[in-house]
């Protein structure tokens, strides 16, 4: 039992246990999230990093106000102490400091940037409305924030380099019991190493069955149920997981009763169906609070955000693209016989139908509404003017129109024909999860077309990865990644790549 605190080797000792002490899961045991020692640690990596920021931050500050020519020590140039603050505080109640999120992209560089930027940003606004620091050289802005940003993210790039388990011995573990020995307890443990879980400690279990018939070879034996009282204060203990069968629900009643007087969480075991399928957060239904196995990708107020820029974006589109429209339409007119626009069945949001607009790039006499053969590079039915609008996706200029109707997303999974086949089995048969694209809107671009999935899908592969970008897509929606592909959309047309 090397590497494990003295006072649990005490209270394994003196826990009943015949003198059995087992192998314990965790390689490095660290301070209680609620004892002092680990409250201190917690301290020293904000103050750390909150006096390196402070430094960091005055250079940059004087720096720019060097370069652009105000005298060091001008009530200008000292306000700058107000800028350093701001950043600090809302750094600090953003959670920049807080050394859980130590080396991660999200907690340790976009927090501190993000912070950075809007402290700029409030002291200019201030500052434009006293005639101060910016008011003739708005060009200080621009440099505060770019040089200022480079200048955090870059010495955080040093820190984590060369110290990258600096937050992990700074940073308080909760120290976890565990009641309970039963095959549930087993499967909590497998749990934890599986996920490496370095913020929780499993300190041990206690439970009142005789322990000859338990093994836990990876977890102490820390005595009876009654023990949990003093272990809680000895061992400094910070959560209780109660890891009883839901079914025994007066054992955990009782166990719980005798825990309500207790400085500590008491947590209940997940049953089975929910390691299986974990649940994204608990609800209010019925007056319960109840697991949910499900949320939907993009929340009612988001939708509401992305419908409305679907249709102000579209209606703006379409009446500055019109001069665009009539010359494809004219060019379409005078290279072969046949409509203008071609109409197709699609399966929108929910699988709802819809018929998609489309400018026809076919011969009329071979156009397959029902997809029975897919277009590919070089096919003999596309038209001259067809090949040109296919390569720039020009073709689907006209489903601005479905958008503007509420049917499609400017931003999502390209809509298929329902009867799309790839190596001879239609695609909702041929990809297993196909169906979860039909959890958003279609769009007329999306994350699987930026990344060079453009195209055919004649090909169970290509099927595959594209429709592994759509489940990216959906998985991770956001406004910022919607913009991200409404800014790469040109490029990647423009690039002409997969296209046919």
């Amino acid at each position: 039992m090397a590497g494990l605190p003295p006072e649990i080797m005490a209270a394994a000792t003196n826990s009943g246990s015949s003198g059995r002490v087992f192998r314990h899961s965790i390689r490095t045991p660290l301070p209680s999230a609620n004892s002092d020692r680990g409250v201190a640690r917690a301290w020293r990596f904000a103050t750390f990093v909150g006096v390196m920021d402070i430094l960091f931050c005055t250079i940059v500050w004087f720096g720019v106000g060097i370069v652009t020519e105000i005298a060091p020590f001008d009530n200008e140039m000292l306000n700058g102490g107000l800028v350093v603050a701001l950043y600090v505080s809302m750094a600090f109640l953003r959670g920049v400091y807080d050394p859980r999120k130590h080396g991660s992209v999200e907690g340790t560089y976009i927090d501190a940037l993000r912070v950075w930027c809007v402290a700029v940003l409030v002291f200019a606004f201030g500052s434009l409305m006293t005639h101060g620091f910016f008011v003739d050289r708005p060009a200080r802005i621009a440099l505060l924030i770019g040089v200022g940003g480079l200048m955090l993210v870059g010495w955080r790039l040093v820190q984590v380099r060369l110290y990258p388990n600096f937050a992990l011995y700074h940073t308080p573990r909760r120290r976890v019991l565990v009641i309970g020995a039963d095959s549930d307890a087993e499967r909590i443990l497998d749990l934890h190493e599986s996920r490496g879980d370095d913020r929780s400690l499993l300190v041990g279990y206690c439970d009142d069955r005789e322990f000859g018939s338990i093994e836990h070879p990876r977890l102490l034996y820390l005595g009876p149920v009654a023990r949990v009282p003093i272990l809680i204060e000895n061992l400094e203990i910070d959560d209780v997981l109660v890891a009883f069968p839901w079914a025994a629900a007066e054992r955990i009643a009782t166990t719980v009763d005798t825990l309500r007087f207790l400085p500590v969480r008491v947590l209940l075991s997940p049953e089975k169906i929910l390691r299986a399928i974990p649940p994204t957060g608990f609800v209010k239904s019925f007056g319960f609070d109840v697991p949910m196995l499900q949320r939907p990708p993009i929340a009612p107020r988001w939708w509401l955000v992305k419908g409305a820029i679907d249709r102000v974006g579209s209606a703006l589109l379409l009446a500055l693209l019109s001069p665009l429209f009539l010359l494809i339409a004219l060019a379409i007119k005078l290279d072969s016989r046949g409509p203008v626009f071609f109409r197709q069945d699609r399966l929108g949001l929910n699988e709802h139908p819809f018929r998609i607009w489309k400018f026809r790039t076919l011969r009329h006499e071979t156009a397959d509404a029902t997809v029975e053969r897919q277009v590919q590079r070089g096919d003999d039915r596309v038209t001259a003017v067809g090949a040109v609008l296919r390569k720039f996706s020009l073709d689907e200029l006209p489903q601005l129109i479905n958008v503007l109707t509420g049917e499609m997303s400017l931003i999502g999974p390209r809509p298929h024909a329902p009867g799309t086949k790839v190596d001879g089995i239609v695609f909702s048969h041929a990809i297993r999860d196909y169906g979860i694209r039909y959890r958003v809107k279609p769009g007329m671009t999306g994350w699987a077309q930026i990344n060079g999935w453009r195209g055919d899908t004649a090909t169970m592969d290509k099927l595959r990865n594209r429709i592994e970008y759509d489940h990216y897509y959906i998985a991770n929606w956001s406004l910022a990644l919607d913009l991200l592909i409404l800014l790469r959309t040109p490029g990647a047309i423009a690039s002409a790549k997969n296209s046919v």
